[in-house]
């Protein structure tokens, strides 16, 4: 589904909709639905990939920030920051690298995006730049937030990660 296409527009301005009626505790939950439909429409081998990046993530990240400064915690943000690159690794270069003989030429759609997103959640948290997201949905939300895969950049996760919490409108000051 292309930005420009008229596919999108109706999408956007359905997802829009339904965001608007819904109370602001669930409206997260609209984004997630609209970003996980995103990804499944594109191709629907892209889901297991993605959850898998976002569990793996959100576990080891969130258990690194129990542990601390620790050797252990320091082991476990390591672990989260090698998994994510690694299924990277995977499935853009193993094919290349073994001359055809591994992979099956199936790229997820955005994986570069929400792997380098999750690398960066998993920095900020380990460096205490930000505190680990407690909310599994909201940090996989965070990772498949459909308008910024279509256009960028790639957000810190202390930007967006408040920005879908209920009490944000409130929040947000002007000049």
């Amino acid at each position: 589904m292309q930005i420009t296409s008229i596919e999108f527009l109706i999408f956007f301005l359905t997802v829009l909709g339904i965001y608007y009626l819904c109370p602001p505790r669930g409206r997260y939950l609209v984004l997630l639905a609209a970003g996980l439909l995103f990804y499944g429409t594109q191709d629907y081998r892209c889901l297991p990939v993605l959850m898998a990046v976002a569990a793996v993530s959100w576990l080891l990240t969130g258990r690194a920030e129990e542990l601390g400064s620790t050797k252990a915690g320091k082991v476990c943000a390591c672990l989260s920051v090698v998994f994510c690159l690694a299924v990277l690794g995977w499935f853009k270069y193993a094919g290349f690298l073994s001359g055809g003989r591994l992979g099956n030429g199936f790229l997820p759609v955005g994986i570069s995006f929400y792997i380098f997103q999750a690398v960066s959640y998993s920095v900020d948290v380990y460096k205490k730049k930000i505190r680990a997201e407690k909310n599994f949905l909201k940090y996989l939300l965070y990772l498949c937030f459909f308008p910024i895969v279509l256009s960028g950049p790639i957000e810190r996760a202390g930007h967006l990660l408040p920005q879908f919490d209920e009490d944000h409108a409130s929040q947000i000051r002007y000049g």
